[in-house]
């Protein structure tokens, strides 16, 4: 796969990437110059912008993304064990998983089954009202190239747990917009909700800059975007 991704490179016109961790990846290793190299975005759709957030408890944890260990499930479901276990009143939602309710539940312990809700599949209007509905965001993913779920819950106005992959890495800053943290650790993922939790001020603002940052991927920004960076290679047409 590298050597013809390589190749494909270095014979394209223009190469665009979804994040800028990759553009460096292949300018650095001369698989493309940087004038060929184009990073573009995903858009959001408009029903998951949302204009205010009603100050509540922290209660609801949402994770968007399949059930796979590439996007840290393991330490998802530690840091959640962790969370539920000390408090009652919590409890995480997985959507998206594309995996069926009890292989998803057969991760946690049986008496934590009843506070974690799936949904493996979800239509966006629903999924727009799940970001709504939850409190905070956790993503504790070990790659991504862009994360469309990281854009939604930022444009959902949530206060966001992530590690740095895709957009997360381009357009959140710790304890700015978002807590970043290390990939595989379930202490740090425990340790941010609980901050979070803990400071719901502070949540607030990661939330509302986090918002902030989501406007840059509002469909009539990135579609255009997108179109003109391909069509302004050298050489190509539609």
């Amino acid at each position: 796969m590298p050597w013809m991704l390589r190749r494909a490179c270095r014979a394209a016109d223009a190469v665009t990437c979804l994040n800028k961790a990759e553009a460096t990846f292949l300018i650095d290793r001369n698989w493309a110059s940087p004038a060929q190299v184009r990073v573009v975005a995903h858009s959001v759709p408009e029903e998951f912008f949302a204009p205010l957030r009603a100050n509540r408890p922290l209660r609801s944890m949402l994770f968007v993304g399949q059930w796979l260990p590439m996007k840290g499930i393991r330490y998802l479901r530690d840091a959640a064990v962790t969370l539920l276990q000390g408090d009652p009143s919590m409890r995480l939602v997985c959507a998206g998983t594309l995996v069926a309710e009890p292989a998803v539940l057969a991760d946690f312990p049986t008496e934590l089954h009843r506070r974690v809700v799936v949904r493996p599949r979800i239509e966006p209007a629903a999924l727009a009202g799940l970001y709504r509905e939850a409190d905070v965001f956790v993503f504790p993913s070990l790659y991504e190239a862009f994360s469309r779920a990281v854009a939604e819950a930022m444009a959902s106005r949530l206060p966001i747990v992530t590690t740095a992959v895709g957009v997360a890495a381009d357009a959140l800053r710790n304890e700015e917009s978002a807590l970043i943290v290390p990939r595989r650790s379930a202490a740090a993922i425990v340790d941010g909700v609980r901050r979070l939790k803990g400071d719901a001020g502070f949540a607030a603002r990661l939330a509302d800059a986090a918002a902030a940052a989501a406007g840059r991927y509002r469909r009539e920004l990135t579609e255009p975007a997108t179109l003109a960076a391909i069509l302004g290679a050298d050489g190509v047409t539609l």
